[in-house]
C-alpha cells in the first residue's frame, strides 16, 4: 500500500488532459481513463563512495533533512543527461572539496567508464596512476563497483522510490577535505567500528554490512 506521501496518493489530475480520472494503475505508473495518457515514476538514480585510508572508512554527517545529523556515505543523486561516474565525482567534489576525478582520471570525468573497466562483475576493479592538476595529489587510487540497493527517500513530503549505487575508493593517505554543500561534518572511523545504526538510509547500511560486517564481527 502506497504511504500518504507516496506520488500514487498527491497525483490527481492528467497532466495531459488536466481531467481528474488519473490514478495509479501499478505501483509505478499512473493512467488517465479519459485521454488514456500513462506517466511512469521510476527509481530514481543516486551514487555514493565507500572512501577508505588506511585502514579507515570516511562517513559523512547530514546537515540537512531527511535524516539531518545522521551518518551517511558521500555522495547524491545522478542529474539528468548525467553517467553514474560523473555524478559521483561532482558530488564528491561538492561535498568534500576534493576533485577525485582529477587525481583518479585526468580529463576523462564523463566517460561512462570511467571509475571501472568494462565489466559486468560488482567486484571488478582498477588501479589507477594519476596526478592531479589541484593540491590534492594522489599516486595509486583504487577504485572497484561493489554494489547497489534499493532505498525510500522522504523529502519534504514526497516519498521518492531510489536506487543507490556504491563504488569503493582506496586511497593511499588520508587527503585535506573540506565539508560542505549537504554536509556539516567529515569523520573517518575504523572499518570494524562503523556506527551501522548511526547512518541514515538503509541502502547504505546495507553495503556496508556487505562490505565490513566481517570487519565489524572480528571485534
Amino acid at each position: 500500500m502506497a504511504t500518504p506521501t507516496h506520488g500514487s496518493a498527491l497525483m490527481q489530475y492528467c497532466p495531459a488532459c488536466g481531467h481528474c480520472a488519473f490514478r495509479a494503475n501499478s505501483p509505478k505508473s499512473f493512467l488517465c481513463s479519459r485521454c488514456g495518457f500513462i506517466l511512469y515514476m521510476n527509481a530514481a538514480a543516486a551514487v555514493a563512495a565507500l572512501i577508505e585510508s588506511n585502514g579507515d572508512l570516511l562517513l559523512t554527517v547530514r546537515a540537512h533533512n531527511p535524516s539531518a545529523g545522521m551518518l551517511d556515505l558521500p555522495g547524491g543523486f545522478v542529474d539528468h543527461q548525467e553517467t553514474i561516474e560523473a555524478a559521483l565525482v561532482r558530488e564528491l567534489r561538492e561535498e568534500l572539496g576534493v576533485d577525485i576525478v582529477a587525481a583518479m582520471m585526468g580529463d576523462r570525468s564523463t566517460s561512462p567508464h570511467s571509475l571501472s573497466p568494462h565489466s559486468t562483475s560488482p567486484r571488478s576493479s582498477s588501479s589507477l596512476s594519476q596526478t592531479n592538476t589541484s593540491t590534492h595529489k594522489y599516486t595509486t587510487l583504487t577504485s572497484c563497483y561493489v554494489g547497489s540497493y534499493p532505498n525510500t527517500y522522504h523529502y519534504r513530503g514526497i516519498t521518492y522510490e531510489t536506487v543507490d549505487m556504491f563504488y569503493q575508493i582506496v586511497l593511499p593517505h588520508k587527503p585535506d577535505l573540506q565539508a560542505d554543500d549537504d554536509v556539516s561534518d567529515l569523520i573517518w572511523v575504523p572499518k570494524q567500528e562503523i556506527p551501522f545504526d548511526d547512518i541514515a538510509f538503509s541502502s547504505a547500511r546495507d553495503i556496508l554490512q556487505q562490505c565490513y560486517s566481517s570487519s565489524t564481527d572480528a571485534r
